[in-house]
């Protein structure tokens, strides 16, 4: 039952939609389109294969970025963990970048590198890059002990 509170709100969102573009309280050619032109658009832009490439393009984006992220990331988060030095030269600026939005630095790559493939990798790179380097430390840092001694004793050679 749950889910009853939000279909209830979602029911009330439509019926004032609805209500108000019918009676023109809101100007639908400007404002907010009527839901039955909206659907009408659905059903075009699935029908013609525009949402299904746009789709598989936006997929491919997301994926070229976390791949990229993942391959900066998991290096960085380990040095950042295992080398003081590597952590007082990169923390500042992971900071930085950290407290800046990707949204703001897009324009700008847009800009440097062009709209196309490479500028939106970069943007989710970014959205992703930050969070995945903190997890990276954290989980180096606080693997518990007995497990290391464990893959000691499974033959692994382990650096400190």
């Amino acid at each position: 039952m749950a889910v009853a509170p939000a279909l209830v709100v979602a029911v009330i969102l439509l019926i004032s939609w609805y209500t108000s573009t019918a009676y023109a309280l809101v100007n639908t050619t400007l404002i907010l389109p009527r839901p039955g032109d909206v659907f009408a658009s659905l059903v075009d832009g699935l029908n013609s294969g525009l949402f299904l490439g746009s789709a598989l393009v936006t997929i491919q984006e997301s994926v070229l970025g976390f791949l990229l992220a993942l391959v900066i990331a998991l290096p960085l988060g380990y040095g950042l963990a295992k080398s003081r030095w590597i952590a007082a030269a990169v923390q500042p600026y992971l900071a930085a970048g950290q407290a800046m939005p990707a949204i703001v630095i897009a324009p700008l790559l847009i800009f440097w590198l062009g709209a196309g493939l490479l500028s939106v990798t970069i943007v989710c790179m970014l959205v992703v890059l930050f969070p995945m380097v903190i997890t990276t430390v954290l989980g180096v840092q606080t693997i518990d002990k007995s497990l290391l001694d464990a893959a000691r004793v499974e033959g692994a050679e382990l650096q400190y």
